[in-house]
């Protein structure tokens, strides 16, 4: 992504370094009002005034009419308009239309607007959010929005954040049947469109959407039901210009890039996935992709002719992503991915095995993959991983990601321990890497399909990160 440079040097210095000493000692910046009800309503008064960006106002727009507001960087399965006293999100994979008002206001009518009817209807701040799917735990808690969780038994069972897992363990997130979900304030899911038996349910499909950033943008979309916009925008901000900075780290390396490919195993067959965030990933990280004729093609490997082309394949490729299931991730090794692969014959006919790049996602376990969790906000740590294991270097320790042809193991995310109290919100993961810092440092922006980094906050703010601050110009200067 191309870099604005008309700017002084120095303002961008400035603003990159006010921006990199905020955002890990952030509190949460949401108007305190916007965490309250409305105790004298008044509809001519613009509650979230405050969410719309100076220049829309400048416009004239003449509210409660919706205004398209919030900020859609990258991802295209969703929109957030704004009147005075509440939103409409429009999921736009299934054509969903939720409505949101301030609590204490009355319920708008979107027909008079000429919208459709709202597939669910909720009063902000959503206090007692619940879930069926891992995904959205991982943006609640990077939005510091666990308090008075609820999980579903399903998504219980394959939770991969320690600090979760102890919230659980010490009874502050709570467990119901899957069949319980209905009795919450609203419930996100993973089910595809609207479930009819939820009327509280929100479809949050962030995995739908086709990059590894449209994914992590969809920190926004779950943001809006808790009046916590400047939290996500903060959040993603910072994801988004560490991506940039580690993809053109990468855009200008000579020499061969590798072949890069995703594998699964199912006990029968193998099948190599076309799926769009994994080839975005390989590109960005300096690799290639296999030609499309063979991308999503299945291998039945009891077929000799079949095996026979899935090993002519192989034999071209210089790294695979190994996503086979296994019920336990310690004790998969190479010899499982080869055994599965049926390879026999001389380990030199494969340049991934010759260079020893055979990854596996599954370095976080937990009850389940932190890789469906925490890993889609933060696409900035996985391409960082993905970077080291195509161009290894000796003094990374990678997150997510694993390379079995070196012997690496999972780490079990339950010895982690968590001091963090629930009501705070989990930072992103920094990429210290000495040339992404220096990137972020030198960019006061990002191109036209980049986000704005991090405004300065408040003094404030600023004064309660003292120490922290200190230590990170260590890093900076």
């Amino acid at each position: 992504m191309e870099i604005i440079t008309g700017a002084p040097a120095l303002k961008f210095w400035w603003l990159s370094v006010l921006s990199l000493l905020v955002w890990p000692c952030l509190v949460q910046s949401s108007d305190s009002l916007l965490q309250q009800c409305i105790t004298s309503f008044d509809p001519n008064t613009n509650y979230y005034q405050k969410m719309i960006p100076a220049d829309v106002l400048d416009q004239n727009f003449v509210l409660p009419l919706p205004i398209e507001l919030q900020e859609v960087v990258t991802a295209k399965g969703f929109a957030v308009s704004y009147g005075n006293y509440y939103k409409i999100i429009r999921n736009q994979n299934y054509n969903l239309t939720y409505l949101l008002h301030q609590c204490g206001s009355p319920v708008p009518s979107l027909t008079s607007l000429g919208l459709p009817p709202a597939n669910g209807t909720f009063q902000l701040p959503v206090r007692g959010p619940a879930t069926d799917s891992t995904i959205p735990v991982a943006f609640l808690e990077l939005l510091g929005r666990l308090e008075n969780l609820t999980l579903t038994e399903t998504a219980a069972d394959f939770i991969g954040s320690s600090c979760v897992l102890k919230y659980m363990a010490d009874g502050e997130i709570k467990t119901v049947s899957n069949t319980a979900g209905n009795t919450t304030e609203v419930i996100f899911t993973s089910a595809s469109g609207q479930p009819t038996y939820e009327a509280n349910a929100v479809s949050f499909d962030a995995t739908f959407d086709g990059g590894p950033l449209k994914r992590a943008e969809w920190i926004k979309y779950m943001a809006t039901f808790f009046n916590a916009e400047d939290r996500a925008h903060e959040v993603f901000s910072y994801v988004n210009a560490s991506y940039q900075c580690l993809n053109m780290s990468r855009s200008g390396s000579t020499g061969t890039n590798p072949l890069v490919a995703w594998l699964s195993f199912s006990g029968v067959s193998w099948t190599i996935s076309g799926a769009a965030y994994k080839m975005q990933f390989d590109l960005d990280a300096g690799g290639l992709n296999l030609n499309a004729d063979v991308l999503d093609k299945i291998f039945n490997m009891s077929n000799q002719d079949e095996v026979d082309e899935f090993h002519q394949i192989l034999r071209t490729i210089d790294a695979v992503v190994d996503e086979t299931y296994a019920p336990d991730p310690f004790s998969y090794t190479l010899d499982n991915f080869t055994a599965n692969a049926r390879i026999d014959t001389p380990l030199v006919d494969y340049p991934f095995l010759t260079s020893k790049r055979v990854i596996r996602v599954d370095k976080r376990v937990g009850r389940g993959l932190d890789w469906f969790e925490m890993a889609i906000p933060q696409p900035h740590v996985v391409l960082h991983d993905l970077i080291n294991m195509l161009y290894p270097s000796q003094a990374y320790s990678s997150t997510y990601l694993r390379n079995i042809a070196l012997g690496e193991i999972p780490v079990n995310v339950t010895l982690e321990p968590c001091t963090r109290p629930i009501a705070e919100a989990l930072e992103p993961k920094i990429i210290s890497d000495p040339n992404v810092v220096k990137c972020v440092k030198a960019a006061g922006n990002l191109g036209k399909n980049g986000a704005t980094l991090l405004s300065p906050a408040p003094l404030a703010v600023m004064l309660a990160g003292a120490t922290f601050h200190l230590a990170m110009m260590a890093i900076l200067l």
